[in-house]
């Protein structure tokens, strides 16, 4: 019998490769065009699990429970014009989604990361809304996942 797996959230930090969204799915922030991006790349990220379905159930079980705090905390700071906890919840989000293969999310948490780096309360205001839209989008393609593994 194989000892049970268990992953926390400690368990972002154990991929073998670390992988940005920047690199990974090429993007840049100043050509934006969220139609080439995938909402969630399963493959892509599966591979890079070396196939271990239930790491990627786990992943996304994490990520289901985090990634909607973060958001939370985004409007919090937001509202609170803290945009250096808005910046760093971003790169936050940015990173967890690129980890598990979110890959819209990563490029939206990127820009918004950005627009708060530079202080631009509009540009966030209308980052946080495409990031809530796209955010239901990817748990509930997640959601899928899971069941079906």
């Amino acid at each position: 019998m194989g000892r049970k797996k268990t992953w926390n959230q400690s368990s972002f930090q154990i991929i073998k490769k670390k992988v940005t969204c920047m690199d990974r799915y090429g993007l840049n922030i100043q050509e934006r065009n969220l139609s080439n991006t995938p909402l969630l790349s399963i493959e892509e990220t599966l591979e890079r699990m070396s196939g271990d379905r239930d790491l990627l159930t786990s992943l996304f079980q994490l990520y289901m429970d985090d990634a909607p705090r973060k958001l939370h905390s985004l409007d919090e700071y937001a509202s609170q014009g803290d945009f250096y906890q808005v910046e760093r919840t971003a790169h936050s989000l940015k990173g967890a989604s690129a980890t598990v293969g979110a890959a819209r999310l990563c490029q939206l948490a990127a820009e918004l990361e950005q627009a708060a780096k530079a202080g631009s309360q509009a540009s966030m205001d209308l980052l946080r809304s495409e990031l809530g839209l796209a955010c239901d989008q990817t748990l509930e393609s997640m959601r899928e996942f899971c069941a079906g593994a």
